[in-house]
């Protein structure tokens, strides 16, 4: 089980860093899936909700960014 653990983390950063490189291209639909995806296997990571708070914010849906 601890083997599936760290191959899941070890995706999932690889995500999480995937995303913010689309986030800092400007790519903020791509970075917007990219942390969701993370969120789904792990809802209260901390950097994708961040960054999800940030992308909303970008975008001008403040409400969505201050609830994250």
């Amino acid at each position: 089980m601890a083997v599936k653990s760290a191959a899941q983390d070890s995706q999932l950063a690889l995500l999480l860093q995937r995303a913010a490189q689309a986030h800092r291209a400007g790519n903020l639909d791509a970075a917007e899936g990219d942390y969701k995806r993370v969120l789904k296997k792990r809802p209260r990571d901390p950097d994708a909700l961040h960054l999800l708070a940030v992308v909303n914010e970008q975008r001008g849906n403040l409400k969505e960014a201050m609830r994250l």
